[in-house]
Parts: C-alpha cells; structure tokens; sequence
C-alpha cells in the first residue's frame, strides 16, 4: 500500500507546495482523477462561486461525462484566492499572458512538489492513488471503467485487486 499516495500525503504535500498552482495540479488531479490534457482546458468560466462553496462544471473528455463537483473548506480558499484574479475564460493554471498552460509546466510544477517531499510524484502515480483509494470505498471496478476510461485489464486491474487486498475503508480525499 505504500506504493500509492494516500489523502494525508497528497494533504502534506499540498501544505508543503510553494504556489498555488502547485496545490490546485494536486487536488485535482488526485481528488477528481482528472487528466493533464483536461487540466489544461480548464478555465475559470467552469466555476461558479457562492457565499460557502464553488460549482465546478466538468465533462470527462474519454466519456463525455458531465460533472458539478462542490468544492468547500480550505479548497474553497485556495480556489478562490486564484479565481478572483483571473478574468472570464482565462485558464485556471494561468501562467502569464505569454506563456500558455502546458503539459511541460504542469509536470515541472509537480517535479518541484516532489523535489521538495524527496519522493517521485507523477500525474500517473497521482491517478493510480486516487484509483486506489476510489476502489477502498466501495466504488466498483466497471463503475471506473465507465467513469474514467480506463481499461478493463492491466495497470487499473491490478490497482482493484491490490484495493480489494487491502479492505474497505474510506477516509475521505481531499473533499468529503
């Protein structure tokens, strides 16, 4: 089991980021199991801010999925620190006005966060742990596949197996 990031960690890891944009690549992509090319595309128009929680509007681009995550708490800070300096459809990891969001920024800012912690975090180490703890909660295997995308055999087969090894339990991730 210490081969996946459990919610502490990616919570430690977050505290431990230097940038906002390095806490929000986190919580994404751990929290939502959202992609590196789908996080690009994000912009700020998909969220919709209220007095205690932001609506983030979100379509799954392997299965078109439509999804309205609340995001509260601490996230709702975070989120809403950088959402209120960006205009309408500015990209949520904007960088500057010359510089687009890009795959190579996305993956240096985690090089960094991993730099920092001393451990090896990748947009695929991310993905697998928010499989891993998914598949504790209960969440089936053909409920993934159909969510994410993901095929029916291989790496996401052998993450089931090593959740279903390990039991049910579910604390929460990053957003209960």
């Amino acid at each position: 089991m210490d081969e996946f990031f459990s919610p502490d960690d990616v919570r430690n890891f977050m505290n431990r980021s230097t940038t906002d944009r390095q806490r929000l690549i986190l919580f994404l992509l751990y929290n939502y199991g959202i992609t590196v090319p789908e996080m690009i595309q994000i912009t700020s128009g998909q969220f919709m801010v209220k007095r205690e929680f932001i609506i983030f509007k979100f379509i799954r681009e392997k299965t078109k999925k439509e999804h309205h995550y609340k995001i509260q708490f601490e996230n709702y800070r975070l989120f809403y620190r950088v959402l209120k300096g960006l205009q309408a459809q500015e990209p949520l990891l904007h960088k500057d006005k010359n510089l687009p969001v890009s795959e190579a920024l996305i993956k240096n800012d985690l090089f960094d966060v991993a730099v920092t912690m001393n451990q090896k975090i990748t947009p695929g180490s991310l993905f697998d742990s928010h499989l891993f703890w998914l598949f504790r909660k209960g969440v089936t295997f053909p409920q993934a596949v159909a969510e994410y995308g993901i095929s029916m055999s291989g790496k996401p087969y052998k993450i089931w197996e090593k959740a279903m090894l390990a039991g049910m339990q579910w604390p929460y991730l990053l957003e209960p």
